[in-house]
């Protein structure tokens, strides 16, 4: 799971991807694929909304989106695709293409800095990663107008939180790291104490 900026402009909540892999025997492309026809056979039809996947073609690769429900007609879209044996969602289209791009290596999230660095530490043996780019998601926030308050994106540095987990069998491991510019904390800090 990530956390990245909304892609849509005015919207302040982040956008969330989620991949689901083929780790220890699971089918995450069959399930999708069940879930879809499931969807689109009209099952979940009511008082008027028809929910059905949209399929957007994104070079070689088909993108499914969400659509005839109430919870697609804000500013979130609940999209997936299939890559080898993963599934990517993600709650824009947009964000979706980067993570395409990224699954096969060229540009999308893999050309962003901070997800190199979040990756790099998160991917290590691990089985349930989430990343949030803390700097960007702030930075986002006081574009939108957001509360003096809410401006501490210089805290976070230039990095993001990542918090990865395993289970081998017999131990669970878990490791979260919150990236700090530590001058900053404590200037800010001395700011608040002033006031």
């Amino acid at each position: 799971v990530a956390l990245y900026p909304a892609a849509t402009k005015g919207d302040t909540e982040p956008d969330v991807l989620l991949i689901l892999d083929a780790s220890n025997g699971a089918t995450p492309v069959a399930l999708a694929e069940r879930l879809r026809a499931l969807v689109d056979s009209g099952r979940f039809d009511n008082n008027g909304q028809r929910p059905r996947f949209q399929q957007l073609t994104y070079g070689d690769a088909t993108i499914y989106v969400l659509t005839g429900t109430e919870a697609t007609n804000n500013d979130k879209e609940l999209c997936y695709s299939v890559a080898q044996d993963s599934v990517l969602v993600a709650s824009s289209v947009e964000l979706l293409e980067k993570a395409v791009d990224a699954s096969r290596g060229t540009g999308g999230l893999r050309a962003d800095p901070r997800f190199e660095r979040m990756a790099e530490r998160a991917f290590r043996s691990s089985q349930f990663t989430v990343m949030a780019d803390l700097p960007s998601i702030a930075e986002e926030a006081e574009r939108q107008g957001a509360a003096p308050e809410w401006n501490w994106h210089r805290v976070f540095g230039d990095d993001g939180l990542t918090f990865r987990a395993a289970y081998d069998g017999k131990r669970a491991t878990a490791e979260l790291f919150i990236p700090l510019d530590w001058v900053e904390l404590v200037r800010r800090i001395g700011e608040e104490a002033r006031k």
